[in-house]
């Protein structure tokens, strides 16, 4: 599974590096591998273009193979088997490529279903060749019976929303975000007080959760621009637990998950009457979970084979069956998990300590001015390890409208004055940059850090 938004030159490298032997695509990308592509491209039409290919040349070797007609029913399939190979995010440089096998996968979406109930009608805008969009939305609606609308250019999203009227919506934070800004905008318009997301606590099986807390007027303004959402699950990177309080009180439930393409995705998720926000949730029946040095470990029949043709690099992630995700947790008393950050994305400091950016950033953007942060150690001496804690924003283009570069730095520095009250003197922001343009991301719509 190959992401479609990287450069040519990095498609066709990754699809050598797998060893295909044909390539599945749309008229599109066909056009983009150009004329002299050398493997058969087979495109939605059934059409070939290229040399003739043989039917063998798509089995295993050894397998045994009936070569009658419809011979793929006969074809023999083992749990172990690698039934995709998935790229994780960024350019081929960071990009790994992801053995993942016929079990893991259905198993991910089998326990994925137990957890969450997704209702009648999913929409999703997530990319297939990603884990989250083939696993959690594709596998698991097919298992359910659900209904899916994927929906593939998100500049019709909100069209195609209102035509397909989802029960629950799959999305990435920057889309909820998104959603939950246009909803308070309506509110502002419709001249209705914003009401503060507060806390709502109940229990479910002697567990503590956060219930919706939806207001009366809202869901009325809810109906005129998603309709009858009732679900958002939200996956992919960190939301913050004000954004789903916020969505509560229009009578939308958000469930926060974790997941990583080397656990095919899934490892936890809030539950329908078992949520809590800003956690990603409980983890999934056939996981074991532990935590070294606060970096999440995972073990289970869903982890991945290994990265394909590179075991040196599959050595340094997979320990006795333990897979370490580079990303740093807590688990609390009742079983919920916090991320807190990746572990390579610490900013160390001279005096030894660490800083999870993640977390500043987390508050940084709860500043109504401020659209994109990145929190990072700005080198502030002549040592290299001589950093400081910066940030860099791209501000909110409405929220900002006439102001000029010093009237938004002025501002953003009152708020960060705020927050740094809160903060013991290592954590607290010494420098605030600003952008003129979004920052680039990844399909998975995570800031590129490392090309900043």
């Amino acid at each position: 599974m190959v992401d479609i938004e990287q450069s040519v030159n990095t498609i066709k490298r990754m699809i050598d590096v797998t060893d295909s032997v044909a390539v599945v695509a749309s008229a599109t990308i066909v056009e983009l591998l150009g004329g002299d592509y050398p493997l058969p491209i087979i495109t939605i039409g059934n059409e070939v273009r290229g040399e003739e290919w043989e039917f063998e040349k798509f089995c295993d070797n050894g397998r045994n193979v009936d070569e009658a007609e419809n011979g793929f029913e006969h074809v023999e399939i083992l749990g172990t088997d690698t039934a995709a190979i998935a790229f994780t995010s960024g350019t081929l440089s960071t990009a790994k490529a992801v053995m993942l096998s016929q079990r893991g996968l259905l198993q991910n979406a089998i326990e994925a279903v137990e957890m969450v109930d997704l209702g009648k009608k999913v929409y999703s805008s997530l990319p297939l060749y990603h884990t989250y969009g083939l696993t959690c939305c594709v596998l698991d609606s097919l298992i359910m019976g659900s209904n899916v609308c994927i929906n593939g250019d998100m500049k019709t999203m909100m069209r195609d929303l209102k035509l397909f009227d989802p029960v629950t919506l799959m999305a990435v934070p920057l889309i909820a975000e998104t959603l939950q800004k246009l909803l308070v905008s309506a509110i502002d318009k419709a001249d209705i007080k914003v009401k503060p997301a507060k806390k709502k606590f109940g229990v479910f099986r002697k567990t503590r959760y956060e219930e919706p807390n939806p207001y009366k007027e809202y869901i009325e303004i809810k109906k005129q621009i998603l309709g009858g959402m009732s679900n958002i699950i939200c996956g992919g990177a960190h939301l913050p637990g004000q954004v789903a309080r916020q969505f509560a009180q229009f009578g939308i439930n958000v469930l926060q998950g974790y997941g990583i393409t080397e656990c095919s995705p899934l490892i936890s998720v809030n539950r329908n009457n078992s949520n809590v926000f800003g956690s990603v949730g409980q983890i999934l029946p056939g996981l074991e979970i532990k935590l070294v040095d606060s970096e999440v470990l995972v073990r289970g029949e869903t982890v991945m084979k290994g990265y394909y043709k590179d075991e040196e690099l599959t050595k340094t992630v997979l320990n006795d069956g333990w897979f370490s995700t580079g990303d740093l947790g807590r688990i609390d008393k009742q079983g919920y998990l916090y991320i807190e950050g990746r572990k390579k994305n610490l900013i160390v400091l001279k005096n030894g300590k660490k800083i999870a950016p993640e977390e500043i950033e987390l508050h940084v953007r709860e500043i109504p001015i401020v659209n994109e942060v990145m929190a990072y150690g700005a080198v502030s001496g002549d040592s290299t390890d001589d950093v400081r804690l910066a940030i860099m924003v791209y501000p909110d283009e409405k929220a900002t409208e006439g102001m000029s570069a010093y009237e938004i730095l002025e501002e953003l520095q009152k708020s960060i004055d705020k927050m740094n009250a809160e903060y013991p003197s290592y954590k607290q922001v010494k420098m605030i940059n600003l952008r003129e343009k979004e920052f680039e991301k990844t399909s998975s719509k995570k800031i590129k850090r490392q090309i900043v």
